[in-house]
């Protein structure tokens, strides 16, 4: 399985003008989906940054899903970049939450499980009149 990561590179300031993001690179690696594999492509993707080498110290955050596999990434790799601070996505984060009301209070998982099968029958929809 090939997998592929994308990393911003950048000075995050609120007084961006538009044309000024910042850099991006992929990556791209075989493998399976665990957090060596991760590790791998996290590294990889910043030595395409810094190809004189990684600059440890300006790695700041990670931000990642909140699956086993990364979070194991984000602590396993905090000790080569100590700095950095790993944060999940709150998209994740909320899906998450939502996982475990469903598993106290089944009537609400049973409407969560409605109300996502009409958004996606929605997104099908706005696809197919798009």
């Amino acid at each position: 399985m090939a997998l592929c990561s994308e990393c911003c590179c950048g000075n995050f300031r609120v007084e961006w003008p538009r044309e000024t993001f910042p850099n991006k690179c992929r990556s791209l690696i075989k493998g399976k989906l665990v957090n060596s594999t991760i590790s791998k492509l996290f590294d990889r993707s910043l030595q395409i940054i810094w190809p004189n080498g990684i600059k440890h110290d300006k790695i700041l955050f990670l931000l990642n899903d909140s699956a086993s596999y990364m979070v194991k990434t984000g602590k396993v790799i905090t000790v080569f970049y100590s700095k950095m601070e790993r944060v999940t996505c709150l998209t994740h984060a909320l899906h998450k939450v939502t996982e475990e009301i469903g598993k106290i209070f089944p009537k609400v998982n049973q409407r969560i499980s409605n109300c996502k099968k009409i958004f996606l029958r929605l997104l099908r929809e706005c696809k197919y009149l798009c």
